[in-house]
Protein backbone atom coordinates (compact mmCIF):
# COMPACT_ATOMS: atom_id res chain seq x y z
CA UNK A 1 0.00 0.00 0.00
CA UNK A 2 1.22 3.55 -0.73
CA UNK A 3 -0.19 6.40 0.64
CA UNK A 4 -0.08 9.99 -0.23
CA UNK A 5 0.63 12.19 3.44
CA UNK A 6 -0.09 15.86 3.35
CA UNK A 7 3.24 17.68 4.56
CA UNK A 8 1.72 18.02 8.28
CA UNK A 9 2.04 14.43 8.80
CA UNK A 10 5.56 13.82 7.30
CA UNK A 11 6.29 16.63 9.40
CA UNK A 12 5.10 14.50 12.69
CA UNK A 13 6.60 11.40 11.45
CA UNK A 14 10.10 12.62 10.52
CA UNK A 15 9.89 13.78 13.92
CA UNK A 16 9.21 10.92 15.69
CA UNK A 17 11.92 9.27 13.30
CA UNK A 18 14.75 11.58 14.44
CA UNK A 19 13.93 10.83 17.98
CA UNK A 20 15.71 7.77 17.28
CA UNK A 21 12.51 5.61 19.35
CA UNK A 22 11.43 4.29 15.93
CA UNK A 23 12.99 2.58 13.46
CA UNK A 24 11.12 3.67 10.31
CA UNK A 25 7.54 5.26 8.83
CA UNK A 26 6.02 2.19 9.56
CA UNK A 27 6.97 1.83 12.84
CA UNK A 28 5.89 5.10 13.79
CA UNK A 29 2.24 4.64 11.77
CA UNK A 30 2.10 0.86 13.69
CA UNK A 31 2.41 2.06 17.37
CA UNK A 32 -0.13 5.29 16.73
CA UNK A 33 -2.90 3.06 15.15
CA UNK A 34 -1.94 0.72 18.16
CA UNK A 35 -2.37 3.33 20.60
CA UNK A 36 -5.56 4.51 18.99
CA UNK A 37 -6.85 0.74 19.23
CA UNK A 38 -6.13 1.00 22.50
CA UNK A 39 -7.85 3.93 23.23
CA UNK A 40 -10.20 3.03 21.31
CA UNK A 41 -11.32 -0.55 22.98
CA UNK A 42 -11.75 1.25 26.64
CA UNK A 43 -15.23 0.51 28.15
CA UNK A 44 -16.74 3.01 29.86
CA UNK A 45 -16.18 0.96 33.36
CA UNK A 46 -12.02 1.89 32.34
CA UNK A 47 -12.79 5.26 31.26
CA UNK A 48 -14.62 5.84 34.63
CA UNK A 49 -11.93 4.28 36.32
CA UNK A 50 -9.06 6.50 34.97
CA UNK A 51 -11.12 8.95 35.82
CA UNK A 52 -11.52 8.20 39.20
CA UNK A 53 -7.91 7.77 39.43
CA UNK A 54 -7.66 11.08 38.33
CA UNK A 55 -9.73 13.20 40.57
CA UNK A 56 -8.29 10.78 43.52
CA UNK A 57 -4.34 12.20 42.68
CA UNK A 58 -6.04 15.71 42.29
CA UNK A 59 -7.52 15.24 45.91
CA UNK A 60 -3.83 13.74 47.61
CA UNK A 61 -2.43 17.34 45.82
CA UNK A 62 -4.75 19.64 47.15
CA UNK A 63 -4.04 17.57 50.58
CA UNK A 64 0.00 18.13 49.99
CA UNK A 65 0.54 14.31 49.74
CA UNK A 66 3.09 14.50 46.87
CA UNK A 67 5.76 13.06 45.84
CA UNK A 68 8.98 14.54 44.15
CA UNK A 69 10.03 13.50 40.64
CA UNK A 70 13.29 11.87 41.94
CA UNK A 71 11.20 9.82 44.30
CA UNK A 72 8.86 9.09 41.53
CA UNK A 73 11.84 7.67 39.49
CA UNK A 74 12.85 5.52 42.64
CA UNK A 75 9.80 4.01 42.63
CA UNK A 76 9.77 3.20 38.92
CA UNK A 77 13.11 1.52 39.46
CA UNK A 78 12.30 -0.50 42.16
CA UNK A 79 9.21 -1.69 40.51
CA UNK A 80 11.59 -2.55 37.99
CA UNK A 81 13.92 -4.41 39.77
CA UNK A 82 11.04 -6.45 41.01
CA UNK A 83 10.23 -7.82 37.78
CA UNK A 84 6.86 -5.52 37.18
CA UNK A 85 6.59 -3.41 34.09
CA UNK A 86 4.03 -0.95 35.63
CA UNK A 87 0.64 -1.25 37.54
CA UNK A 88 -2.14 -1.04 35.57
CA UNK A 89 -4.47 2.02 36.64
CA UNK A 90 -7.33 0.36 35.99
CA UNK A 91 -7.39 -2.39 38.54
CA UNK A 92 -4.37 -1.89 40.09
CA UNK A 93 -2.92 -5.45 38.80
CA UNK A 94 0.56 -5.83 38.56
CA UNK A 95 0.72 -5.26 34.52
CA UNK A 96 3.84 -6.96 32.45
CA UNK A 97 2.87 -4.79 29.39
CA UNK A 98 5.68 -2.08 28.67
CA UNK A 99 3.51 -0.02 26.67
CA UNK A 100 1.03 -0.08 29.85
CA UNK A 101 3.76 1.86 32.26
CA UNK A 102 5.34 4.10 29.69
CA UNK A 103 1.95 5.59 28.47
CA UNK A 104 0.41 5.65 32.37
CA UNK A 105 3.50 7.48 33.62
CA UNK A 106 4.34 9.85 30.84
CA UNK A 107 0.12 10.54 30.53
CA UNK A 108 -1.92 8.97 32.69
CA UNK A 109 -3.39 6.91 30.10
CA UNK A 110 -4.27 3.18 30.17
CA UNK A 111 -3.79 0.19 27.35
CA UNK A 112 -4.17 -3.16 28.68
CA UNK A 113 -6.80 -4.92 29.06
Amino acid sequence: MQLNLPTDVETLINKRLSSGAYSDAEDVLRRALEAQDAEESWTDEERRALAAHIEEGYQQAERGELIDADQARREIRARRRNGAKGVCPVDERLCFHAACESRYIQHLDISCR
